[in-house]
């Protein structure tokens, strides 16, 4: 391998390992005693005739899949690195042959990748991969687990189905019951088929009524969706459903046509969605008349949304019904109306961008909204109960008037920070100065500025150049407040009024 050309030294450079690889696999085989499957399969990779790049990194590639199934066999499973998942020689490496990719005799697969079309799924979309999946998912469920996970969940280790860039038609869902974890699902299209369940998902994870013994109420763990596209077809009720599951991460995925919901997540806690896009129709498509598709819908505590689009059409973007729940990043231009709901409390909502779609706050309580763009719309506060109480909203950005707008009547509040808002219109404090020439009244109307329709609290200064003054303020009445003095002078009265401190 001593060359000189880059062409050469690139190819020495793909071809020296694999030869090492050649060496340890034959001495740890031969130590161990592989079954007679493994040794054909190693066989089976034959150099190419024409040493080039390209023929090397088919060969490197080919050689990764035959390390997983040695890997697999003496017990060391590996979740496909992401650096893997990724590269061109396996994004372009044929799928394997028709035909479960299985020992003989064995229900397990001794692959820790899993391709659908090795079970007869059809990857142009034409035909129907409905039995192909069940089959696909038998044998990814049956993977040996030498380990297990929080609460007796089986850990699979990382096994992973591929899509491998397919487009595939399925009348069912791909079903992850309760008490499996470690387990990808990467790289291609879900579409709906015109027989599929309409109350169903194209990807179901855990199941409602799962009630582990431990307290912690997870019955999956570790569950990752990424690179798929995923198409109710107006059919399912969305693209995947997520119950009573913990770390379930779902991300970079695409999400179109779902007359319900796009992800649904019931119970559980910290599953986390970054770097997706979600739409009932296209921007260029009809939008369904009386449409009640949310994006992503949360009935559940300390989940993640992260660096999330909700597009041209949906009726709701985002819909939070459960606590502590974090939403960074999360723009929602759904076709006007309601942009992001929260339902429940101890929720934050950190730099994100409302696009001509509200955000909409029901009875706020120990909520959070920072340094969020609000295009064309704003806050609604909307009282059921009628009582706010520490929310703090701060460093947001508003091209329009007014910023807040309550919805129903707020008869109480206490601990709302509202300030330091770039062209905000409402607030929770609020300051003015008005310089006067002989007069004994100072009488302020701070309707259009305060949140709630009263003040709490009085604050002001009488600056005159006329000796010793008696002033007083007098109560609120509504959001008026007026400063008195005992009799008419030249002065500047400086006042600071709040409410819900």
């Amino acid at each position: 391998c001593h060359q000189t050309q880059k062409s050469k030294t690139t190819m020495c450079a793909l071809w020296a390992p694999i030869a090492v690889f050649l060496l340890l696999t034959a001495a740890c085989d031969a130590r161990k005693n592989p079954s007679p499957d493994v040794i054909a399969r190693l066989r089976a990779v034959e150099k190419p005739g024409e040493l080039t790049i390209e023929s090397a990194k088919g060969f490197h590639a080919e050689m990764l899949s035959r390390a997983r199934a040695i890997e697999a066999l003496h017990g060391h499973t590996h979740r496909l690195a992401p650096i893997y998942r990724s590269s061109s020689a396996l994004m372009n490496r044929a799928p394997p042959p028709p035909g479960p990719p299985t020992p003989s005799g064995s229900n397990t697969s001794s692959l820790p990748i899993i391709f659908p079309t090795a079970y007869g799924a059809d990857p142009t979309g034409r035909n129907d991969s409905t039995a192909a999946f069940a089959a696909a998912m038998k044998v990814l469920l049956s993977f040996p687990a030498n380990r297990k996970m929080a609460s007796n969940i089986s850990d699979l280790g990382g096994i992973t189905l591929d899509l491998a860039g397919g487009q595939y038609l399925i009348n069912a869902p791909v079903v992850i019951p309760p008490y499996f974890g470690n387990i990808n699902i990467v790289r291609g299209t879900l579409r709906a088929g015109p027989s599929f369940p309409r109350d169903g998902w194209l990807i179901e994870i855990g199941a409602y009524s799962c009630n582990p013994p431990d307290g912690q109420g997870s019955c999956n763990e570790f569950i990752n969706i990424a690179d798929v596209l995923l198409d109710a077809n107006e059919t399912a009720n969305g693209g995947v459903y997520i119950a009573h599951v913990m770390g379930t991460t779902i991300g970079p995925v695409f999400v179109i046509g779902f007359p319900k919901t796009g992800i649904q997540i019931d119970g559980g806690h910290e599953v986390m969605i970054t770097d997706s896009w979600f739409a009932q129709t296209y921007w260029s498509d009809h939008h369904p008349p009386g449409s009640a598709s949310i994006g992503i819908q949360i009935n559940g505590n300390d989940h993640y949304l992260n660096n999330i689009i909700v597009f041209d059409f949906a009726h709701v973007g985002v819909e939070v019904n459960g606590a502590a729940n974090m939403l960074t990043g999360v723009h929602t231009w759904n076709g006007g109306g309601v942009g992001i709901v929260i339902n429940s409390y101890q929720n934050r909502l950190i730099g994100c961008y409302l696009d001509f779609n509200t955000l909409n706050i029901v009875d706020p309580n120990e909520s959070t909204v920072e340094n969020t763009f609000f295009l064309s719309t704003n806050t609604v506060f909307v009282a059921r109960k009628g009582f706010a109480s520490q929310v703090a909203m701060r460093f947001n950005t508003y091209t329009s008037s007014p910023s807040i707008v309550l919805s129903g009547t707020f008869t109480k509040a206490d601990g709302v920070y509202i300030s330091e808002e770039l062209g905000g219109s409402k607030f929770t404090t609020v300051r003015r100065v008005l310089n006067q020439s002989m007069s004994d009244t100072w009488s302020f109307d701070f309707s259009n500025e305060l949140l709630f329709p009263w003040i709490d609290h009085v604050v002001y200064s009488l600056s005159t150049p006329t000796g010793f003054i008696t002033h007083v303020s007098r109560p609120p009445v509504g959001t008026r407040v007026s400063v008195e003095t005992s009799e008419p002078v030249a002065g500047v009265v400086s006042i600071e009024v709040s409410q819900a401190l």
